[in-house]
């Protein structure tokens, strides 16, 4: 893989472990299943029968523990520092990057993406089980697409958080509205 293929590469990963720690290693072993992704010889243990039950057992749990609103607010302050180090990880081992590198491509991107989405899941309240449904279901498919179109996972990545962020803002602000008190008329 070329450094810039690699770049796109870990920018997507980074962004899909923001959103879901676990779904990298997940869509890393299912791609290995394809013809668009071969997994580097050190890392084919990740792709083996048993460890892919296990990641499709690891994503399971980790989308109950984010539908807890309690459980959830504990683990976004674990992953804001285990995504990073996890997505630089896995793109040491799917790439030639060394660690620094891939801590800066995949390490940063997904340390925003899951500040952002830690903020969003704080306001959701009974709603978290909703987010994080959809938060599963965007990483899964942002990771597919960072094996297949890189690029296209990123743009997905970067409208997620635009987005997320703005309708964050805007149920901030309605809930302030709601709570000011009306003047009275003379």
């Amino acid at each position: 893989m070329d450094f810039f293929g690699s770049i796109l590469l870990a920018t997507s990963l980074g962004g899909v472990s923001g959103l879901r720690i676990t779904t990298t290693p997940l869509v890393l072993a299912l791609g290995s299943y394809t013809p668009f992704f071969t997994l580097p010889e050190n890392m084919i243990w990740l792709a083996s029968p048993e460890m892919l039950g296990l990641w499709f057992l690891i994503n399971f749990v980790e989308f109950g523990a984010f539908s807890v609103p309690v459980l959830g607010s504990g683990f976004d302050v674990a992953a804001l520092g285990i995504a990073p180090l996890s997505s630089a990880f896995f793109v040491t081992g799917v790439t030639e990057m060394d660690f620094m590198t891939a801590m800066l491509f995949a390490g940063a991107p997904s340390a925003g993406v899951q500040l952002a989405t830690s903020g969003v899941r704080a306001i959701s309240g009974p709603f978290a089980p909703v987010v994080s449904l959809f938060e599963s279901v965007t990483a899964f498919i942002a990771g597919i697409l960072a094996i297949i179109l890189p690029i296209l996972s990123i743009a997905l990545m970067v409208w997620l958080v635009v987005w997320g962020v703005k309708q964050a803002k805007q149920f901030v602000q309605k809930r302030r509205t709601m709570q000011e008190p009306i003047p009275p008329t003379t």
